[in-house]
């Protein structure tokens, strides 16, 4: 396969995802196992509290990119961040403080659990205007997105995408969860699925098994649409 995942902590020593260069092999590894051949590296940023180490970052990204090219894995690595959107986010990303995916108006964006639709729905609509597109990371996560008619406002009228994690398809947890993953679907408002993969052991990669699973459930091409057709054009390849 030829799996796309735009929403990988795969950069050591930035964030909460590989603390070592070894980690990070490992996690690249186990991404050439669950064929991904594509990854956005989006680390944490939360702008405006705490500064993004854009230098360390870039440089590792590099030596992580080599360190693939020479094993002969096949994976790009591509710029990118998982930004917490805060008053400053704007103006951080007009300062190139940090950094969008592959360098395009393209963002990932998480919000607080207990963000409700409006704080969301304004926040996007503010990132648009300043002429970002956003990916809505994790959108099973906030108070804000339990209501289908509100995430096709994001996506309808604001024009964001809608990010679930694959750990969310393969367990999506008790009765009223999975009730709103399958309506999520049913409504077509899902627009990718990426690992949000911080290590290899309780944050693993596991894009393959996610892909088998939504096949089992809504079909062979909604799965190759959520995990490879759409972040692969969202990255341009």
């Amino acid at each position: 396969m030829q799996f796309a995942d735009l929403h990988h902590h795969v950069i050591y020593g930035v964030d909460d995802g590989p603390q070592t260069f070894e980690d990070a092999q490992a996690m690249l590894r186990r991404a050439h196992e669950n064929g991904v051949t594509d990854i956005a590296a989006t680390s944490h940023a939360t702008p405006g509290r705490h500064r993004f180490p854009m230098d360390t970052y870039l440089e590792h990204l590099r030596k992580e990119q080599a360190w693939a090219d020479e094993q002969g894995l096949g994976i790009r690595l591509h710029t990118g961040c998982e930004i917490l959107y805060t008053d400053e986010t704007v103006r951080l990303l007009q300062d190139n403080a940090i950094p969008t995916i592959d360098g395009t108006r393209l963002i990932l964006v998480e919000f607080l659990p207990a963000n409700d639709f409006n704080h969301i729905q304004n926040a996007v609509r503010r990132l648009g205007n300043a002429g970002y597109t956003v990916i809505v990371a994790h959108a099973e996560r906030y108070d804000g997105t339990r209501k289908v008619e509100d995430l096709r406002a994001l996506r309808e009228d604001l024009g964001a995408y809608i990010q679930i994690n694959a750990h969310t398809f393969i367990s999506p947890g008790g009765f009223f969860a999975k009730r709103w993953l399958r309506k999520v679907m049913e409504n077509g408002c899902c627009d990718l699925a990426a690992t949000d993969a911080h290590n290899t052991s309780s944050r693993s990669c596991q894009m393959k098994k996610c892909h088998e699973t939504i096949i089992k459930e809504w079909g062979q091409d909604t799965a190759n649409s959520l995990c490879i057709e759409t972040p692969r054009q969202l990255l341009g390849i």
